[in-house]
């Protein structure tokens, strides 16, 4: 896996290319924010990049950038899928992000809460999970604009007093 700075082609923060199965790149756009966030947005794309691989060790030549299929895959051999074409599924929603949102939005809010140093309740960190997955059009009812609110306004008290940087 490589790391670096650059541009993304759909979005401002992050991304993942996996077209190199031997080398999957994840590349931050937005280096502004602390080290915090860079940590949330490397675990959010490393999770993208997880599920390539995972279906690479099944099936060779599948587009990583094909999110949908690529999922579709990936639950067919984790074997929560009976088969490749469940057509009861909306493989043509952007799977990885239901999925992230249904497992891994606390997850990472515990691993940014770790980070740093456990200072506040993991509330204060829920909003580094949702990074990524707020904008994707999934959490409509999963996230009230309230909690919304309540999570960047924790987040904020997070980022305000942490003053250490990536090295």
């Amino acid at each position: 896996m490589t790391l670096q700075v650059g541009n993304c082609k759909r979005t401002d923060e992050a991304c993942t290319n996996a077209d190199d199965v031997n080398n999957i790149v994840i590349t931050i756009e937005n280096t502004t924010q602390n080290s915090l966030g860079i940590a949330a947005l490397i675990l959010h794309e490393g999770i993208h990049a997880e599920m390539h691989r995972y279906v690479s060790r099944f099936q060779s030549g599948v587009d990583p950038n094909n999110r949908a299929r690529l999922f579709q895959l990936y639950a067919y051999y984790k074997r929560w899928s009976n088969v490749q074409n469940n057509l009861a599924y909306r493989w043509l929603d952007d799977a990885h992000h239901v999925y992230m949102i249904e497992n891994y939005v606390k997850p990472i809010a515990s691993a940014i809460r770790n980070l740093d140093g456990n200072k506040y309740p993991l509330s204060h960190y829920m909003a580094y999970g949702w990074e990524g997955l707020r904008d994707a059009g999934y959490d409509i009812n999963r996230l009230t604009e309230s909690e919304n609110t309540a999570n960047g306004n924790l987040r904020k008290v997070v980022d305000n007093n942490f003053n250490e940087t990536c090295r």
